[in-house]
């Protein structure tokens, strides 16, 4: 099966087919979330984070691009939205340590 059969197969509920998705587009997602990680730990889960999302998100999918291109969006978007929590929890720790000395 090719990549497009693969996709209808998996909106159509077969779990086989979005599993051969998400193994044929590991190797590569976990690549590239390492390079923007620096972190193993890090990179995997938001690898894992990034295919629930495209699980819950699968009928959205409409074929434009390559189902690796879309699972890069999500990853860069779920990165960037753990930057800014991290950057708002140290801007609160800060504060925080402000108001207590």
């Amino acid at each position: 099966m090719d990549e497009r059969d693969l996709v209808k197969a998996a909106k159509k509920g077969d779990d086989g087919a979005l599993a051969a998705l998400f193994q044929g587009s590991y190797p590569f997602l976990l690549k590239y979330l390492l390079k923007l990680t620096f972190n193993l730990e890090n990179a995997e889960d938001l690898a894992q984070e990034t295919y629930s999302k495209a699980t819950e998100n699968l009928s959205r999918f409409k074929g434009a691009s390559k189902f690796s291109t879309w699972l890069i969006s999500i990853a860069t978007h779920l990165y960037l939205d753990q930057k800014r929590k991290q950057k708002r929890e140290f801007t609160w720790l800060n504060k925080r340590r402000q108001y207590e000395n």
